[in-house]
């Protein structure tokens, strides 16, 4: 049964907790708009600005979606730049050393020249201000497609054509480094390990998630006249390498080529990867997430009795907590497919009694709460919140 509006997950409150959380987290550096994930995050992140922008489009505050949008074209690799700027940082523990970093040259910004980096340093001691994060080897292949499908969300929802003008350019330079990316020509993009949201988890290869935001980046390429491959290929070649011809989905893990399941999945719902039926069969298998405050990040578990990504080996990754961005993913992918009730439950998981703002991760045996402020857990439960109640979304920011 549908649920309705005066449901809490969709209240107006509920909007106005997410909406203050991203507030919080707004800045001005070198006289550009910024948002940080949370206080806590000493920079800013370039995919998490982009899933807080969508949530900002889906409620109207089109001024300041745009401004963020702009801030990130300062900080697009481009071959005159300095390398010391950058710094390369495999990421496999919190705690690492000077000799796990390393400097790019000038080779590295020509082959990679159009990507965004995965944060930007503000405020840290051991890097001056404005230093560029590298995950891995290369600019993380997401952060960079997040941004063209943000661009083309805001050219869709207010018609500002002329707006995204000045962007063209860089997210032209921006779709030719992710076809770059496609090594092997089959209209799939491979990463190197750390190179996506689950930077402890080392996951490489052609992964599930990056095809998912790489066929989003492909349809807003389109949507906004850049050159890129035809969508419907890239859909198709996606198709083949993820379903089985005469049985059910195989979903497969890089290396293990396992049945483990990821919250992410859920994209491929949002960005018509899979038709309806396939999206009813993938929320099945996500049921499988299933925890007491709500569903968990990945499944079957590592360690389920530890909390915290830093706590799990290297090749491991936080799957016993709920983590609020990526749930907004899920509840989005269930609305768009009916489950409104179950969206509505995942929503309300992400908030807690005499909360105002919205936290990074929940662990589930007790509900303790991590991190508030976070605003791309914010930005993903806006645009779930947009879904389920679309008449109260507003029409200007």
């Amino acid at each position: 049964m549908p649920v309705s509006t005066s449901s809490p997950a969709i209240s107006p409150a509920r909007v106005k907790i997410a909406l203050d959380t991203i507030e919080h987290n707004v800045r001005t550096y070198l006289d550009e708009t910024i948002v940080q994930p949370s206080p806590t995050y000493e920079g800013l992140w370039s995919r998490d600005t982009m899933i807080i922008v969508l949530g900002l489009l889906d409620w109207g505050y089109s001024d300041l979606a745009l401004a963020l949008l702009r801030t990130w074209a300062t900080y697009q690799v481009r071959v005159d730049d300095d390398p010391a700027q950058y710094i390369l940082l495999n990421k496999h523990r919190l705690e690492w050393t000077e000799a796990e970093i390393s400097h790019p040259d000038g080779a590295w910004l020509d082959v990679n020249r159009g990507g965004l980096p995965t944060s930007v340093y503000i405020g840290r001691q051991s890097f001056p201000d404005g230093t560029r994060e590298i995950y891995s080897c290369h600019p993380d292949p997401d952060s960079t497609a997040w941004w063209i499908v943000a661009c083309a969300r805001y050219r869709e929802l207010t018609g500002d054509a002329a707006s995204i003008a000045p962007l063209r350019p860089p997210l032209q330079a921006a779709m030719d480094y992710l076809i770059g990316r496609d090594s092997d020509g089959d209209l799939l993009i491979e990463q190197c390990p750390n190179e996506d949201w689950a930077d402890h988890w080392r996951r490489h290869g052609k992964v599930t998630y990056t095809q998912a935001v790489w066929n989003a980046a492909v349809q807003g390429a389109a949507s906004i006249g850049l050159r890129g491959p035809d969508p419907d290929a890239v859909r198709s070649a996606t198709r083949r390498t993820l379903l089985r011809p005469s049985g059910p989905l195989d979903w497969q893990c890089p290396q293990a080529r396992g049945k483990r399941v990821t919250q992410d999945f859920a994209l491929l719902v949002l960005y018509g990867v899979l038709n309806v039926e396939e999206g009813r069969m993938l929320m099945q298998r996500l049921n499988r997430l299933a925890a007491p405050f709500g569903h968990r990040v990945i499944t079957p578990s590592f360690a389920s009795g530890r909390m915290g990504p830093y706590q799990f080996r290297r090749g491991e990754y936080q799957n016993g907590g709920i983590w609020t961005w990526l749930t907004g993913w899920e509840a989005q992918a269930r609305a768009l497919l009916g489950e409104r009730e179950v969206a509505a439950q995942l929503i309300e998981g992400c908030f807690c009694p005499g909360c105002n703002r919205i936290y990074e991760w929940i662990e589930p045996r007790r509900g303790w709460r991590y991190n508030p402020d976070f605003a791309t857990g914010a930005g993903s439960i806006l645009s779930a919140l947009a879904l389920l109640a679309p008449h109260e979304r507003k029409t200007a920011g």
